[in-house]
């Protein structure tokens, strides 16, 4: 068995605690002369705690199987330059299990846009009709199918509000948004949060900002929501907070 190997056995007898006593206390006294052998140590413990014992083991036993498989080969053909090409093909096998390991880590780390979006959109609480709006059917009733979640439906009667020309149309506007958003239909909702922006800072503006970050990210427009984001999370409120936490997992 030669040093290379004998050293990663002895690595991997430490980090999964197989080591005696005796074999451990020894052992940290080579790594604490060796900065090799440390920065190897650390690497794998780093492994370790990202995929747990179970998962390292296997993640090792591929490597080894690739390298065992190459080896018997190159024995086989009696090829002066076997060593070089066993050289070669250990560095290629580690190098794409790495890479495949570390594109997995980075999946883990940031979710999809798809999945971020559908943790963090919920439907605004539903509006309450006021006195003055009870001669309103229509907007009652766009907001009774609101309320119950069908929002299809819910997104034909605001638009006809929208159409009519009746009055409260910043809050038409808003929920007409916000149901489109809820029944898939994000690229509309984003021009519906953008004029209500556009329009300076009313009633809905700090929400309005929010859902359009979150049809932004559904989008994968990843840039343009952090930029909204950003300001937002600089802002008091719930929005303010979720923004920074939403922030936080994109970065």
């Amino acid at each position: 068995m030669d040093n290379e190997q004998q050293n990663s056995e002895r690595i991997e007898a430490y980090v999964m605690g197989r080591m005696t006593p005796e074999e451990e206390k020894g052992f940290l006294s080579e790594v604490e002369g060796d900065p090799e052998l440390a920065r190897q140590v650390e690497l794998h413990e780093m492994m370790k705690d990202v995929l747990g014992n179970r998962d390292l083991m296997e993640f090792r036993q591929k490597v080894k199987k690739v390298v065992q498989s190459e080896a018997q080969a190159e024995r086989a053909g009696s090829d002066p330059s076997a060593p070089r090409r066993l050289s070669r093909w250990i560095g290629v096998a580690v190098v794409l299990l790495l890479a495949g390991l570390l594109a997995w880590l980075l999946f883990l780390r940031t979710p999809p846009p798809e999945k971020l979006y559908a943790r963090y959109f919920e439907a605004y609480p539903v509006y309450q009709v006021s006195r003055s709006e009870d001669n309103q059917p229509q907007l009652q009733k766009a907001l009774e199918y609101y309320g119950a979640g069908r929002y299809e439906e819910a997104r034909g009667l605001f638009l006809g509000i929208l159409e009519s020309g009746l009055p409260e149309r910043e809050l038409v506007q808003f929920y007409y948004g916000v149901s489109c958003m809820a029944s898939g239909k994000t690229g509309e909702a984003e021009q519906i949060f953008r004029s209500l922006i556009g329009e300076g800072r009313g009633l809905f503006d700090q929400q309005s900002r929010w859902y359009l970050a979150l049809a932004l990210l559904k989008q994968k427009r990843i840039d343009e929501a952090v930029g909204i984001l950003t300001v937002l999370s600089g802002e008091p409120g719930k929005y303010g907070t979720e923004a920074g936490n939403l922030l936080a997992e994109l970065d």
